[in-house]
């Protein structure tokens, strides 16, 4: 809302959003999205993939986990890079190039815990422990 200023006196309203969070522990979700971002540090831009999931029983609460954009293996084909192990884990083949969008629909389990930050307590998905779930 736009500030409103009344007899020499500011008056500002903004309205309060009530939401519902996550807590720490196992929890299941739908991977909804599938982005990509650029950060910059120290002078050099590395590309990230995000996955935004929707969390079961809980109308309108997201989480994201991102992960470098690369994706490795070894000669032996056991993923090296956090990204391919995530992709393999979700039943996608490292072979040639991989499109992350193919996850999108699929239902998966994972554990979040609370990481206290200067701007305040946030759930963090713990990356190595999402996992499909069979549905």
């Amino acid at each position: 809302m736009k500030g409103e200023i009344k007899r020499g006196e500011e008056k500002m309203e903004i309205p309060v959003k009530v939401v519902e969070t996550i807590n720490a522990g196992e929890h299941t979700a739908i991977i909804i999205s599938v982005d990509e971002r650029d950060v910059e540090n120290k002078g050099k831009v590395i590309s990230y993939i995000d996955y935004k999931m929707e969390v079961s029983g809980k109308k309108g609460v997201n989480v994201k986990v991102g992960f470098p954009t690369h994706i490795t293996k070894g000669l032996d084909g056991v993923p090296k890079s956090t990204h391919a192990v995530f992709l393999k884990n979700l039943g996608i083949a490292l072979e040639g190039s991989v499109n992350p969008m193919n996850v999108i629909g699929k239902t998966v389990k994972f554990f979040v815990k609370m990481q206290e930050t200067p701007k305040g307590t946030f759930a963090r998905v713990v990356k190595d422990t999402i996992t499909p779930v069979e549905v």
